[in-house]
């Protein structure tokens, strides 16, 4: 028998707000904005009238991701595992701490270009590099894990996005990544298969968010 993998994206955070590149020098200080603690504030209440149970819990190294776990599961009877490799995807430092518009206006394409894994500035973390370390937490700990039961893991956007794409699963070619759109506390449920694919069940659901809308 296996289990599903219910992967949540953390909170909202100012950066995300305001669409600007998280500084790798600050990211660990990047608390979630009010908003952010309200969106992981109703999915914690969606788990409860779901009657949702978990035997493994993981998340990132990240503040944001540690705050979203502990506001989503409040109580202390918790034993949260911390993962580096559910970090972000590490930007390269021209990008960091600026906003998109104005790293466009500076390169203009070279968003869209780094989106689609066509180019890997200098100083940032390469996709195969990116991509090894998400697959290699989904084969030498997730799939463990879900062979013993339901797991939740607390990440980031592109980690997700790596996930969904891995070649056992939807296996999508990381130049249409940027095209999953992954929102904050969305859900997306994968589920291990007896022969070790992975099925995706849902990808990037916010219905506990519609009372925020």
């Amino acid at each position: 028998m296996t289990y599903e993998a219910v992967v949540v994206r953390h909170g909202q955070t100012p950066a995300n707000a305001e669409e600007r590149f998280a500084d790798k020098q600050e990211s660990q200080k990047d608390e979630l904005s009010d908003l952010g603690i309200q969106q992981c504030k109703a999915l914690r209440e969606r788990f409860k009238r779901e009657g949702r149970f978990f035997r493994h819990y993981f998340h990132g190294p990240l503040t944001r991701q540690l705050q979203s776990a502990h506001l989503m599961f409040p109580t202390q009877q918790y034993d949260w595992e911390v993962i580096c490799d559910l970090d972000e995807k590490q930007t390269p430092p021209q990008f960091a701490g600026r906003l998109g518009s104005e790293v466009e206006a500076e390169m203009p394409g070279i968003l869209a270009r780094w989106h689609r894994c066509e180019l890997n500035p200098p100083g940032g973390e390469t996709q195969a590099e990116f991509m090894h370390r998400v697959w290699k937490f989904m084969e030498s700990e997730l799939k463990p894990a879900c062979l013993t039961g339901p797991t939740i893991i607390i990440t980031s956007a592109w980690v997700i996005n790596a996930m969904i794409a891995h070649p056992k699963a939807l296996a999508i070619p990381p130049r249409n990544w940027f095209n999953l759109r992954i929102s904050n506390t969305s859900i997306t449920t994968l589920k291990l298969l007896e022969n070790g694919d992975w099925q995706a069940l849902s990808i990037g659901d916010t219905n506990h968010l519609r009372a925020l809308a």
